[in-house]
């Protein structure tokens, strides 16, 4: 069984529209931490990089979360770890700014990254996507996206606006989105690889209140009600539903001193209740890319 880990790497802000009066990175400190605590049990973590407009807006520069701790990037990437990159759907304009379904600096905030390394792994903010978005990563070169959550309707409100993330016609295994339709395998198809976030099982009261919400929003679906996920830095109650290939994720600032032992508690949980191969995304893709027939 491959399992990928993937970190999100966010700054620390106080708002979509406010300005931090603090270093918006300063979380990337606790990164250490984690590699101190776990040593060399620390499998390769995939940390997915913030370039976007928002980090434009804020800092001055797509490329910062990078720039400004380069030596740490530079020390984890020597020991095997993947850097690829992660974007929010949030557009800073002249007059306006808000959610943006297809933002048109996705480029420019891919370049600015790739100047230091090469991008072939990405993850979106909130887990949003949409068909136009998955064909732009596959044009831009990225190999594999993990940010699907197979069945989930989730709507959520990002300073006063309302963004519905849908996954919920995604399939449970990994799959190469048709160019038509990026939750769902099909031909013709994109060259690049969707691997979904691992499922655990919701309890009875939560599987209720997604029923309901859903049917308030309209959405008659009960596809994905009894999945929910969990990130590396939450107690897990138990192991995963098993699968070919897991994903999971979870974000620096979380890294503190419970969040590290529940990252330690779920590793070994992960090791005996499988036989893991922890791989960075990209070495997941190369192995399923292969096999994976859309």
């Amino acid at each position: 069984m491959l399992v990928v880990i993937g970190a999100d790497v966010d700054p620390r802000l106080p708002g979509m529209r406010r300005l931090p009066a603090w270093d918006p990175w300063d979380t990337l400190e606790r990164i250490p931490a984690l590699e101190s605590a776990l040593g060399a049990d620390l499998p390769a973590i995939t940390w997915l990089i913030r370039s976007d407009d928002t980090i434009r807006h804020v800092t001055g520069a797509f490329d910062s979360a990078y720039v400004t701790r380069q030596d740490m990037w530079t020390r984890l990437h020597a020991r095997g770890h993947e850097l690829g990159w992660h974007f929010h759907h949030w557009t800073f304009g002249a007059n306006a700014d808000g959610f943006d379904p297809d933002p048109s600096w996705l480029p420019d905030a891919h370049a600015a990254l790739a100047r230091h390394f090469a991008i072939r792994a990405t993850r979106t903010g909130w887990d949003y996507s949409n068909t136009l978005t998955m064909r732009r990563l596959a044009a831009l070169g990225v190999t594999i996206d993990f940010s699907s959550l197979p069945g989930h309707l989730v709507w959520w409100t990002i300073d006063g606006e309302r963004i519905l993330v849908d996954w919920h016609r995604a399939p449970g295994h990994p799959y190469r989105p048709s160019r038509d339709d990026y939750q769902r395998p099909g031909r013709p198809a994109l060259d690049i690889l969707e691997l979904p976030i691992a499922s655990f099982r919701a309890g009875a009261t939560t599987m209720a209140k997604r029923s309901l919400w859903r049917f308030l929003h309209g959405k008659l679906s009960l596809a994905g009600v009894s999945a929910r996920t969990m990130m590396m830095t939450q107690p897990w109650p138990e192991a995963p539903r098993r699968a070919d290939v897991l994903a999971f994720h979870f974000h620096p600032e979380e890294l503190t001193p419970g969040g590290i032992a529940a990252f330690a508690r779920n590793l070994a949980l992960l090791k005996d209740a499988f036989d893991p191969e922890f791989v960075t995304a990209t070495e997941a893709a190369s192995r399923l890319l292969t096999t994976v027939v859309p």
